[in-house]
């Protein structure tokens, strides 16, 4: 029988599942990963590739332990991880685990080797490196909202960079963590167009027909200009080029060769187990929920019947709604739509060709008014994460939204669920592609053509892996509805009132 691992490895903590093709959990393990703060600056959050790796060792040789399955019968794996900053060193060919890890505490020893190498995307030092970047009027900042929030991932690299000599940054490689995980399993450095384009300032080709891939005039505008005449080696290199290290996947697309012999001994698992390109673990949630059919009652009985399967095209309709430290919303449509406030829209980050919103920390209702407001039609909303088991919650969510609310089969492991998915994904490419030889993907040409050629077919993967969820649909009275609606109006003037004082007092400052 196959099995697939899904890796999520979340602020606090790696967690690893082993699930089946129809989507069943059969074991799960989770592992406390150390978060280092700092006594004299509460912005302050690091983390470190080691202990995260680690972890997720622990957590794989326990659900293998648990679950009584051999590392004969994983036949891939995936990985979703936090939008944090990784930090190595060039990597060395002799080396078999990756490049070196770097420190980022501030101080003399930031740029020198040491353990805490990731900047925790909770982490807000770059707070004028983000202005700065805000006041350039790059084309970049239209992808999120109009503004660069400073938990990204080019405000962190700027505040690197003015604080440790450049002799020192110019040895430094960046990674969002997804891709880190999966260049050190792997060793193949391909990063994947999920955190290129949503945390990374990555315009993907045909998102915008006058700038596309790196932006130069962003990079020198902010003071990267060395990144620009080093052909972006920091960042993966001047992506999409035909060559092997300068690749960029979709979500589940294998990368290079699978795990290494290194990987596999730590992990616990065979080399070349198949490894599917990660996702940021906000859209594993998605991925883990919006496929899901549901049960409701048949017209006219007291009678439950399930939904039909839904389509990949049905998936526009579908807004996720994924609790963890923070509340991700996300939604995909085949096509761009600029919501003011609003990250995105991401070309390819998870379907080629469709683009996807991300919102973060609003009023849920809000949101919905205002993706509506500029075309998006959403039908239901998909929750998982604690919130999901608030039953009171979720009403109140359907009755002031006017929407059902489908709550999933397990809603604590839907974003290692969308993990596991990847790795199926990245298995059965590998499969299919396995007769003719083949040694991974030789050039972005191929990638493309291969991402063509499968089209829905993660999606289809996700119909029969995410089992069926329930249904809550909206039930508030007329008269509770009458005063859900008088609320959210004062909600929304509340919101009017506090841009003017705040646009007053910044007037005052001046």
């Amino acid at each position: 029988m196959a099995y697939y691992l899904g890796i999520d490895v979340g602020t606090g903590s790696a967690r690893a599942a082993l699930v089946t093709s129809s989507g069943q959990v059969i074991a799960s393990h989770s592992h406390a990963t150390r978060t280092w703060r700092s006594a004299s600056d509460s912005r302050i959050f690091e983390q470190s590739t080691t202990d995260i790796f680690s972890a997720i060792c622990k957590c794989i040789h326990a659900v293998l332990s648990r679950s009584g399955v051999t590392k004969e019968d994983v036949k891939g794996i995936g990985f979703d991880a936090t939008c944090s900053l990784a930090v190595v060193e060039m990597d060395d060919p002799g080396r078999t685990s990756g490049g070196e890890p770097v420190c980022v505490t501030q101080g003399e020893q930031c740029g020198m080797p040491g353990e805490r190498n990731i900047i925790l995307w909770a982490d807000h030092r770059a707070e004028q490196e983000a202005n700065l970047i805000n006041k350039t009027g790059s084309v970049v900042l239209d992808y999120v909202g109009g503004a660069m929030s400073l938990e990204m991932e080019i405000p962190k690299i700027l505040w690197l960079k003015n604080q440790m000599p450049q002799e020192r940054f110019s040895k430094c490689v960046f990674f969002d963590l997804p891709d880190y995980l999966t260049y050190l399993t792997t060793g193949f450095p391909a990063r994947s167009s999920c955190s290129l384009v949503c945390k990374c300032s990555y315009i993907p080709s045909g998102a915008n027909p006058n700038a596309q891939g790196w932006n130069d005039e962003f990079f020198k505008s902010i003071g990267l200009e060395s990144m620009v005449e080093d052909g972006y080696q920091q960042l993966g290199g001047v992506l999409g080029r035909n060559h092997k290290s300068t690749l960029v996947l979709t979500a589940g697309m294998p990368v290079g060769r699978g795990l290494t012999t290194w990987a596999a001994e730590k992990m616990g698992l065979n080399p070349g187990t198949p490894v599917g390109s990660a996702v940021i673990d906000a859209y594993a949630g998605w991925i883990g929920t919006v496929a899901a059919r549901h049960h409701h009652l048949k017209y006219g009985t007291v009678e439950k019947e399930l939904s039909p399967s839904p389509t990949l095209e049905e998936s526009q309709t579908r807004l996720a709604t994924v609790a963890g430290t923070s509340t991700c919303y996300l939604i995909q449509s085949p096509k761009g739509r600029f919501v003011p406030g609003i990250w995105g829209p991401y070309k390819n980050a998870l379907f080629p060709g469709c683009v996807t919103l991300e919102a973060i920390a609003l009023q849920t209702r809000h949101i919905l008014d205002e993706m509506k407001l500029h075309g998006h039609d959403i039908r239901s909303i998909y929750i998982s994460g604690g919130q999901a088991k608030n039953i009171h919650l979720v009403q109140l969510l359907a009755d002031v939204c006017q929407i059902p609310v489908i709550l999933p089969n397990n809603y604590e492991a839907s974003v290692v669920l969308g993990a596991a998915m990847l790795g199926r994904f990245g298995h059965e490419v590998s499969q299919e592609k396995a007769s003719d030889n083949w040694e991974g993907f030789a050039s972005q040409e191929e990638v493309d053509l291969e991402s063509g050629k499968l089209g829905g077919k993660l999606w289809d993967i996700m119909v029969e892996m995410t089992q069926a969820g329930e249904i809550v649909p909206p039930a508030a009275s007329p008269g509770d509805l009458k005063l859900l609606d008088a609320k959210y109006k004062i909600f929304r003037e509340t919101i009017e009132t506090q841009k003017r004082w705040r646009a007053i007092m910044e007037d005052a400052a001046r």
